[in-house]
Formats: structure tokens, sequence, C-alpha cells
């Protein structure tokens, strides 16, 4: 990659993380607070692999989340995340372990 290349890709990437910010900062405080609850949940898989104990997690219900909840509006920022579909799978998983 020459240099014209490295900058117009360290461009589009700023870019991008501006457009990303400016979208986090217009969301309301109860989506931020879903994000967290992801966030936490991948920052825990990776200590799981490599072999860390784990933190602390919020439940989904604590954040607003349940099994019923309607889902994010198509092209949003949390659709694009997929929290609802992660919510909704380990809330699943979560009542079959239960019922068994």
């Amino acid at each position: 990659m020459n240099d014209q290349d490295m900058k117009e890709l360290l461009d589009f990437s700023l870019a991008q993380k501006a457009l990303l910010r400016q979208k986090l900062r217009h969301l309301p405080v109860e989506d931020k607070v879903k994000i967290l609850a992801l966030m936490q949940r991948q920052a825990n898989q990776i200590r799981r692999a490599t072999g860390r104990p784990t933190k602390p997690e919020w439940s989904w219900t604590a954040v607003g989340l349940a099994l019923d909840s309607p889902p994010p509006t198509p092209g949003s920022l949390l659709a694009a995340l997929g929290i609802y579909k992660y919510a909704q799978a380990e809330q699943h998983s979560d009542t079959d372990r239960f019922k068994n």
C-alpha cells in the first residue's frame, strides 16, 4: 500500500468513526445502556476465551429487553449491532436451561 492509499484509508476510517459518534450522541440513554450490556458480554467472551475470570453483567431485563420486546427500527444502530437478536437468543437459551 502506498502513502496515498494509507491516507485515504485513514481519512475514511476517521470519517466513519465521526459518523458513529454522531449516531451514538443522538441515541436515548436507554439505547446506550443496551449497547453497554452488549459490550459487557463481548468483554466476558474474550475473558472466558483467554482463561480470565469474568465480570458481572447487567441482565437483559434490567436494561429493558424482554422476550416480548419489539424489535428496533430497521436500519437503526441497534438493529445493525444485532442487540435484540443477541438478547433474545440468550434469553431463550436461559429459559430452555431452566426447563431441563
